[in-house]
């Protein structure tokens, strides 16, 4: 991200994603235009080792995303997701 200088808030949640144990989830709650994406995107850089599932609505964000975030990160629509979990009609 080059000289992108994060946040007080994003370094925050970084930090405490980094020290988590397995059973602890990480709420973020933020208004629209906080730089939720990129807070997530710098937490999942932040941890090359681990793997990730990021869902967007439609496939616009999806295709944004897949440009943005590292290789450890899943990028789904929702639809997908769900679809991939039900049985064919028939």
């Amino acid at each position: 991200m080059g000289s992108f200088q994060p946040t007080t808030e994003q370094s925050v949640a970084v930090h405490k994603a980094s020290n988590m144990s397995v059973d602890e989830t990480l709420l973020i709650t933020a208004f629209a235009g906080a730089a939720k994406t990129t807070t997530l995107e710098l937490i999942a850089q932040s941890l090359p080792q681990s793997r990730f599932l990021y869902l967007a609505f439609n496939k616009a964000i999806v295709e944004e995303a897949k440009k943005r975030f590292p290789k450890n990160v899943t990028i789904k629509t929702t639809h997908s997701l769900a679809y991939q979990y039900t049985r064919p009609a028939g």
